[in-house]
């Protein structure tokens, strides 16, 4: 199982064959991109991503980093949301800082 980025990665080096060795260095996990992976495999969209995370172990059994594991009980600290499209209020706010 592949994390996005790696998987982008594999494709490109499958796309590109010469008799050259490759070497494909992943540092990502897929279960950071856990909503994304899962709909790859499933064709199933998962809107969260802690439950996307668990669906994923459910269906695959392979281990989720610690690191990762730890954010279902970590206190959510950021909760506003601004649209990419709505630069007046990402200006505003960055003023406010």
């Amino acid at each position: 199982m592949l994390d996005t980025h790696t998987a982008v990665a594999v494709v490109a080096a499958e796309k590109y064959e010469t008799d050259n060795k490759k070497v494909i260095l992943s540092t990502a996990s897929p279960y950071k991109f856990s909503k994304d992976v899962y709909r790859c495999i499933t064709k199933e969209t998962i809107e969260d991503n802690l439950f996307a995370m668990d669906k994923l172990y459910e269906l695959t059994k392979m281990e989720i980093p610690n690191s990762l594991n730890e954010l279902k009980t970590k206190e959510v600290r950021f909760k506003e949301v601004i649209e990419n499209n709505d630069k007046q209020t990402i200006i505003n706010k960055l003023k406010e800082a």
